[in-house]
């Protein structure tokens, strides 16, 4: 009887970590929203002064603007979409708390009781851990685009420095 109590209390400590870690999950994705929001706006501006000054583009100066403008809309955009995949509505297994759940209690000993709700939490486990994996490589992923989005966004602001010391206008 112990046995299964410890097995029991390990799985549903199991689940409740696993679910903390989805909660975690999403409060980083919706973080990285915001910090999108900001390199939305960004790279918008970028790209419209590229395209209102350097259109057609003359010169290696130039087209490195023109290309860093669009690398920056380019990364700012895949990073945009990994983070809403991560944010996209994504079913976690629970232990349902219905009727069939009521009578299986009533109608099956303690040991019994514990022994399956152990298992289906470990079932659970497995479910909410593959959610949660799945969900934390498309984060980690959008992470590095929005490092990369960065990378390029100084670098185009480096560019720009460098035409407006050499050309002396805007």
């Amino acid at each position: 009887m112990d046995k299964y109590k410890e097995l029991y209390d390990l799985c549903r400590e199991a689940v409740a970590q696993a679910e903390a870690r989805f909660d975690a999950i999403e409060t980083k994705a919706s973080i990285y929203l915001s910090v999108l929001t900001v390199l939305v706006g960004t790279a918008g501006f970028f790209a419209k002064w590229a395209a209102d000054h350097l259109v057609p583009p003359v010169g290696v100066l130039s087209w490195m603007l023109v290309v860093t403008a669009g690398a920056t809309v380019m990364s700012v955009v895949a990073a945009w979409f990994l983070v809403l995949q991560v944010l996209r509505v994504h079913r976690i297994k629970v232990l349902p708390l219905d009727q069939g759940t009521l009578a299986f209690f009533r109608r099956n000993k303690l040991v019994d009781i514990h022994y399956a709700l152990a298992r289906d939490f470990a079932e659970a486990w497995q479910t909410n851990t593959a959610v949660n994996e799945r969900k934390l490589q498309k984060l980690t992923f959008a992470y590095r685009m929005i490092m990369v989005t960065i990378v390029v966004a100084l670098l185009f602001g480096l560019l720009y420095a460098v035409r407006a010391w050499s050309v002396g206008a805007p």
